[in-house]
């Protein structure tokens, strides 16, 4: 269901549970049948058999007071004829957003203040601004203020913008025209910290453009500084937190990588230090899609092209030790390859989630409160693939992915 929403939102509520009482058997069976003794009239009351024997046997309450688990329910999102999902965002009141940016008519914002369950565009100024934007990547920074990258199809210069109070749009990075090479390219990804420091990195290539600060002007470094390596690389996925970047990547014929903050110098002002995360003779290439990161600990994953399995990795964020992980050992059933696409965290609560890629595959969805012990919690009716979560503040588990899918874990 599309309604238009106000950016005002409620807080999302999520229930579950149910209260299902057995009904009691309270009939009275009561054998009355020898109160009056008529044949001996000197005592006229037989008292053998006034006793009450009414069945009490089943007045017991038995009803089932055990909390009941969690479990799943799914809906369906707006995004057309797309086999992923692009951008899912979850605010702290709960809100939901979600990016369409794939596929032929894969455009457009949506919101939900009802935990999935419903989905409608934004009240924008300009109006309906969203609905030319292939929307990548979505998050709401320490300014309070939700930013959105990718490219508007009727201005590619636009790349990354952001929504206000009111819902006004205002213009975060366009690309100058006549444009510079490396300054123009559809923005696969954006991050700002509290600081103002801010990065945005290319859906297909090796470029990024970045800035110090809110009123700095951006740069577009040569790759090979913004790297410990001193290496090109192609990042995949990013996040962040208040006060520092964290990245994956690689491509096909690399091997996978994690980027983990550095110090930026002189000539840049973000920098990351290039982790590879399988070495000697568990070596292998492949791209890392996913990373998710929170109190210094990183996930990191995405493919072994060698095995076609999906592959994710737990480690510090100074990329001193990973351990990693096999998606199809993990996720039960799985036969055929397997991809990490998405992984996501909150308040301890690690998500990983990914697909099977064939026609007759099903997703996969596995959290961990440790990053150890990993389990299988995919819902009855996942898609092929299921390429991005969230967790929301009260601990619901939201994933999407092809076919329009959205569920969520409470």
């Amino acid at each position: 269901m599309l309604r238009r929403l106000s950016l005002v939102l409620p807080l999302a509520l999520f229930a579950c549970g149910s209260d299902d009482k057995s009904p009691t058997d309270t009939a009275d069976t009561a054998d009355t049948a020898d109160t009056t003794d008529t044949t001996d009239t000197t005592d006229t009351t037989d008292t053998t058999d006034t006793t009450d024997t009414t069945d009490t046997a089943d007045t017991t309450d038995t009803t089932d007071t055990t909390p009941a688990g969690p479990t799943w329910d799914d809906s369906v999102h707006p995004c057309p004829g797309i086999n992923r999902t692009d951008a899912l965002w979850a605010d702290e009141d709960g809100t939901l957003w979600l990016g369409c940016g794939s596929g032929t008519d894969g455009k457009g914002l949506f919101l939900s203040t009802d935990g999935g369950a419903n989905w409608g565009e934004p009240s924008t100024s300009p109006r309906d601004f969203f609905s030319t934007w292939r929307v990548l990547s979505i998050s709401r920074s320490a300014d309070g203020f939700l930013y959105v990258a990718g490219t508007n199809t009727v201005n590619a210069n636009q790349m990354v913008v952001r929504i206000v109070a009111g819902g006004a749009v205002e213009e975060v990075y366009t690309a100058p025209s006549p444009t510079p090479s490396g300054t123009k390219f559809v923005a696969g990804g954006f991050r700002r910290l509290s600081d103002g420091k801010a990065l945005i990195e290319s859906l297909t290539g090796n470029d990024v453009l970045m800035r110090r600060n809110d009123a700095d002007t951006w740069l577009h470094p040569l790759t090979s500084n913004v790297y410990s390596d001193s290496s090109s690389h192609q990042i995949l996925d990013l996040t962040a937190s208040d006060t520092e970047f964290f990245a994956s990547g690689s491509t096909i014929s690399e091997p996978p990588l994690y980027f983990g903050p550095a110090l930026g110098g002189p000539l840049v002002p973000v920098q990351f230090n290039a982790v590879q995360l399988a070495t000697g003779i568990g070596a292998f290439d492949g791209e890392m899609w996913a990373i998710a990161e929170e109190d210094g600990t990183v996930v990191v994953g995405g493919v072994d092209q060698g095995l076609d399995v999906g592959r994710f990795f737990v480690g510090p964020k100074d990329g001193s030790a990973f351990t990693g992980f096999y998606a199809d050992e993990l996720a039960s059933g799985r036969t055929n390859p397997t991809i990490v696409r998405g992984a996501c965290v909150r308040d301890g609560v690690w998500v990983v989630v990914g697909e099977e890629n064939v026609s007759t595959g099903v997703g996969f969805v596995l959290t961990s409160t440790d990053g150890a012990t990993w389990t299988d919690i995919t819902p009855p009716n996942a898609p092929t693939a299921i390429s991005r979560c969230v967790v929301a503040p009260d601990g619901t588990i939201v994933v999407a992915g092809a076919d329009n899918f959205v569920a969520w874990y409470h």
